[in-house]
């Protein structure tokens, strides 16, 4: 399997858990929320450097010989350069796709530092959590790889956590701008 397919399946896999943590919140798991916002941060960082990382062409296996090389080594270890505020630029550079909604995609990464300065209402995370995944990184999935997070909910009953989701959809005016594709189970 590709270094890049790796990054991707990571972060969705990350994305996923996200998801399935924000629609767990009950009073007796306050850390749900916050939970959910830092595997969504660190999903979308693996899926977005996966993305860069397959459009370089890299083979893992030999030493640094090469400028794009060095940038492969950048990605993986999260240099300065490819840090999370700085993804979308990176990605727009290396594929020509501009990430819809890159306000709210740095408004959502400077939650983990705030997650331990402040504290949030659990409706304020779930909500900026949802924004997060269905108007910033979702698109992105979706475009390159026809890839939606739910399908990669670990085991809770996807149709159930379709409704669930449409009804957050609904109660935040989400509109994604595609259908959700069947459950690929």
């Amino acid at each position: 399997m590709h270094l890049f397919k790796s990054l991707v399946d990571m972060g969705m896999a990350r994305l996923g858990r996200g998801l399935i943590e924000v629609n767990t919140y009950y009073q007796d798991r306050p850390l749900a929320a916050p939970m959910a916002v830092l595997d969504c941060i660190a999903g979308a960082e693996n899926l977005i450097r996966g993305r860069i990382l397959e459009t370089i062409e890299y083979d893992a296996t030999q030493k640094v010989r090469s400028t794009e090389d060095l940038i492969v080594q950048q990605l993986l270890v999260g240099s300065r350069k490819y840090s999370f505020q700085l993804l979308p630029e990176e990605l727009k550079l290396a594929s020509k796709y501009e990430m819809k909604n890159v306000e709210r995609y740095q408004e959502f990464g400077l939650l983990r530092t705030r997650l331990f300065k402040k504290l949030f209402e659990q409706s304020e995370l779930i909500e900026l959590t949802y924004r997060f995944c269905y108007e910033v990184i979702e698109p992105v999935a979706f475009h390159f790889y026809e890839e939606q997070i739910l399908n990669h909910v670990p085991g809770k009953n996807k149709d159930e956590l379709h409704e669930e989701v449409h009804g957050y959809w609904q109660a935040f005016g989400i509109s994604p701008e595609y259908e959700m594709l069947e459950n690929e189970e």
